[in-house]
């Protein structure tokens, strides 16, 4: 067996391949549907270079050229971990060698790449939002929401307005979190969190009663289902409104902001586990390690030495 041919070349890589390949995958939908898009992206790599035939060489020079498209490590890795998993498979059913054995993924850093918004930050970036109007209402909900609660973006995406419900007196949002098959993790809804999301709904003609989404579009996409990419550029777009315009910081640096308020305001680490739903400990403990190299920083104790010393600046 030798290299694998593209589809323009009598391809082995042909869609009904990739079909029967997504097909035998014992995965969620949209697990198929991103490793569709993940495998179609090295495809039209191939086109666009006129590669007549895969090897090995090819597949490194893609991973440079996806390293050279300036993407985050993780989205560097799940680019190349579907191109991996189709040559396990192209292997195992004989169809070709498996070129990609020997490369490697990318090392992801012990740290977190995103950034995290101080206390002062994250209430301007809320008061910051003109709550007069139906998207003004929507977007600060949602914004309250990822720094109360701590959401991924796919948790507050898939929310529905069904899944807010009571236990003991206190307002819960039940989520499918990271890895789960279904609804069945909570976060608790605070007094002023429930107030912005039910703000929001009334003006769009809801209440808690109702079903469906509780984010959706405005104007013609009313209707639909914010989806986690429309939710990014929203977020995004109102950290630039006060002045935050940096890949660092994203949607996701909410998240992030959630958990290290909730530790430096004195939260013990397992309860922020818990609001974190990390199955591991020492993650959570990145967020105390990060928190205390800030207010420990061994840098200002050798400057203090310095200028002990008489150093001059």
């Amino acid at each position: 067996m030798g290299g694998l041919l593209i589809k323009q070349h009598e391809s082995l890589i042909s869609t009904d391949l990739i079909s029967k390949y997504l097909h035998e995958l014992d995965l969620k939908e949209k697990t198929k549907e991103n490793y569709e898009r993940n495998i179609s992206y090295f495809l039209d790599y191939l086109n666009s270079n006129e590669v007549i035939q895969v090897t090995k060489q090819v597949i490194l020079d893609y991973k440079r050229h996806l390293v050279s498209k300036n993407l985050s490590i993780n989205t560097i890795n799940a680019y190349l971990v579907a191109l991996k998993n189709l040559y396990k498979w192209l292997e195992v059913n004989e169809i070709s060698n498996d070129l990609s054995k020997h490369v490697k993924l990318l090392k992801n850093t012990r740290n977190f790449t995103k950034g995290s918004l101080s206390v002062n930050q994250v209430v301007e970036l809320l008061n910051g939002i003109d709550t007069s109007n139906l998207k003004g209402l929507r977007d600060y909900a949602i914004i309250l929401l990822f720094v109360s609660t701590a959401l991924r973006g796919f948790e507050l995406s898939n929310a529905d307005i069904e899944d807010i419900k009571e236990i003991k007196g206190k307002s819960v949002l039940f989520i499918q979190s990271k890895g789960r098959d279904s609804k069945d993790e909570f976060v608790i809804l605070e007094r002023d969190t429930l107030n912005a999301i039910t703000s929001y709904l009334k003006e769009s003609g809801r209440t808690l009663k109702d079903a469906g989404a509780i984010f959706k579009g405005t104007a013609k996409s009313l209707n639909r289902r914010l989806e986690k990419g429309s939710i990014s550029r929203m977020v995004k777009s109102r950290m630039k409104d006060i002045g935050i315009d940096s890949r660092y910081f994203t949607c996701h640096s909410l998240r992030h902001s959630a958990l290290s308020i909730a530790l430096e305001s004195g939260s013990p680490l397992l309860q922020v586990q818990s609001l974190a739903r990390h199955s591991s400990l020492n993650t959570t403990s990145l967020y105390l390690h990060n928190l205390n190299r800030l207010d420990n920083g061994s840098e200002q104790v050798i400057l203090g030495a310095l200028k002990g010393a008489s150093l001059n600046g």
